[in-house]
């Protein structure tokens, strides 16, 4: 899959980076990458992965996250201050919601939905707060449709 491609390779490219302004570089090169790969088209559909994340904030929200290649998460904010814009938490009382909550770690799903747009040449958001973490631990915003295993 060429979203992963483009991801792994700047984790790559990021462990062998001398300084942050060539990790800069890099992760321009990545969003780049990613803008074209989705073509303004923030939704997918069918993508794989394992859940990493399962878990609820302080008001009961579910937080989701799925990694779709090591140290790469798909995954709702986990609070409603950052989620505000977005509305990426799960619904207590929705029915995928319900049926989420009935997984568990480590399961392989298939899942939908939509990517969080982004800003300052970022077509997506991206929640970590280093230039490190969005390179080598990145977690991309987003608001699940549906999931199956």
């Amino acid at each position: 899959m060429a979203f992963i491609k483009a991801a792994a390779l700047a984790q790559a490219e990021s462990d062998n980076a001398e300084n942050d302004m060539q990790r800069g570089g890099i992760k321009a090169t990545r969003d780049k990458a990613i803008c074209k790969l989705l073509k303004k088209k923030l939704k997918i559909k069918d993508w794989k992965g394992t859940i990493s994340t399962l878990d609820a904030n302080s008001d009961g929200k579910g937080v989701l996250g799925i990694q779709i290649f090591k140290n790469v998460i798909i995954t709702t904010w986990n609070n409603d201050l950052s989620d505000s814009e977005d509305n990426t938490l799960l619904d207590p009382n929705s029915d995928f919601f319900k049926a989420v909550s009935k997984l568990s770690v480590g399961k392989f799903v298939t899942f939908s939905g939509s990517f969080r747009p982004g800003s300052d040449g970022e077509c997506i958001k991206e929640s970590s707060f280093t230039l490190s973490g969005k390179l080598r631990e990145p977690e991309f915003i987003f608001q699940f449709s549906d999931l199956s295993f």
